[in-house]
């Protein structure tokens, strides 16, 4: 039976707010844990105003909603720029910040956002550079300090949850009326989810917090077959934007699952499957050529969207080629952050070649093209480090009726990483938030479940 010892940063409180724990003998917290807070600050009217403006905040990034009401109305909304300073400054003056920052995952995230930081003044173009780090990183990354600082409580967590859900929700629900259909592929008009790719992605991240409010206890028949429905339709529009890296995270999405399952839930999985793969060439069949091309460039004969395919697929190749080329290059800090397009032009004019401007398509090596192999090990600490806590996590918590809600939190959060890691295998999200958002939801559960697993003695 795993205990942990109280945080060394924890304040004196009044025995009246202060958490009444039996007095136990304590063993240390497993590597890379987090020290669970003694001190619970809900009560401070700072704290709450805090949270309200993370949720805001994250219900922006996670629905890109500036680009979606600009889409709606025409009109430029800056809510990010207001929301974001606002609720750093609350985390920082929360007292949690160094609770929030002691662990593996922060040591990872800190060591990622200096190799960027380094790379800044040597990159083939420095104010662009500059820019990127200025902007969209720290916009991005903040909400990992964020969410780690303010969110301590389960229901916190939970909240956060619903609202990364239902944000994609209103991007799914956008598509049809701001959507086009391009070459055959569904993608937004403009913005970031104009790529019909990172559509597929973006909505397949958020499909697992719909499973979560679909399967939590105590949820209406009506609520969860909404969620049911709305999980049907991430599924139908994913493929509907012909993209094989969707294919591929629903096929690993589904692997995870039936692996973490129980009998009677992997006879269900069994089913859902063989009911589901003989309708994906009849409900999404441009998606279905474009899978075929991954295994053979044949089907490129036989229709115009699977020769696009093709060509896509060389395309992607030469890139990631290139990006290994320009790790090798630079291999300490890259060639700076967000200048892989202009490396690329230089050394396709130098052999004689068309350059491509385009990018990567691979975060891995977005990173190691970009800010260096450094960088890329910090990357992936972020990554397998969130994993590792939250399969700790849920191993621990499935193993008590009483903590089934902190087990399916973390088996739908883990879900979700699986697939974000699946598709930055197939897109460039080096310096986007979802990356850093998961990192600080895993930081501040393992944080919030941290009584319960002691009180139920697991």
């Amino acid at each position: 039976m795993s205990k942990f010892k109280p945080s060394v940063f924890a304040r004196p409180v009044s025995p009246a707010t202060a958490p009444q724990i039996p007095p136990q003998n304590h063993e240390p917290a497993p590597a890379g844990a987090v020290p669970f807070p003694r001190v619970v600050t809900m009560g401070n009217p700072l704290h709450r105003m805090g949270f309200i403006l993370v949720l805001l905040y994250v219900a922006v990034l996670a629905g890109y909603l500036n680009e979606l009401m600009f889409l709606v109305t025409k009109t430029s909304f800056y809510a990010t720029l207001v929301l974001g300073p606002a609720a750093m400054l609350a985390a920082l003056l929360s007292g949690r910040l160094r609770v929030a920052l002691r662990n593996r995952i922060a040591f990872f995230l800190a060591g990622l956002v200096g190799c960027y930081t380094l790379a800044t003044p040597l990159s083939a173009v420095k104010t662009s550079s500059l820019h990127l780090l200025l902007t969209v990183i720290s916009a991005n990354y903040g909400v990992f300090i964020m969410l780690a600082a303010l969110a301590i409580s389960l229901t916190h967590c939970r909240r956060l949850m619903y609202v990364i859900a239902l944000s994609g929700t209103l991007d799914l629900l956008a598509a049809p009326k701001y959507g086009e259909i391009k070459n055959g592929r569904l993608a937004f008009s403009a913005g970031s989810l104009a790529n019909a790719n990172d559509l597929a992605a973006h909505l397949l991240s958020i499909l697992p917090f719909c499973l979560f409010i679909a399967f939590e206890k105590g949820r209406s028949s009506i609520l969860r077959l909404l969620m049911l429905a709305i999980c049907g339709g991430v599924l139908y529009a994913s493929l509907l934007t012909g993209s094989r890296s969707a294919i591929l995270s629903i096929a690993v999405i589904f692997l995870f699952a039936f692996w973490k399952a129980s009998s009677g839930q992997r006879l269900l999985l069994g089913i859902l499957f063989l009911c589901c793969v003989p309708l994906a060439p009849v409900l999404a069949p441009q998606a279905w050529q474009r899978v075929l091309t991954i295994f053979s460039n044949r089907p490129a004969f036989y229709s115009e969207d699977a020769a696009s395919a093709v060509e896509s697929k060389e395309q992607r190749m030469h890139l990631l080629m290139r990006s290994i080329e320009v790790t090798l290059e630079h291999p300490v800090l890259g060639a700076g952050p967000g200048e892989f397009m202009d490396v690329e032009a230089r050394l396709s004019n130098e052999e004689g070649m068309r350059a491509s401007w385009q990018v990567t398509h691979n975060t891995y090596t977005q990173v190691s093209s970009e800010t260096g192999i450094p960088a890329l090990i910090c990357f992936l600490g972020v990554l397998f480090s969130s994993v590792s806590l939250n399969l700790q996590l849920h191993g621990r918590a499935r193993k008590k009726p009483e903590l089934q809600g902190i087990a399916l939190m973390s088996f739908c959060l883990l879900m979700s990483m699986v697939s974000i890691m699946v598709s930055m295998t197939f897109a460039s999200w080096a310096y986007t938030y979802y990356m850093p958002m998961s990192a600080g939801l895993t930081v501040a559960l393992w944080n919030a479940s941290q009584e319960s697993l002691r009180q139920a003695g697991v």
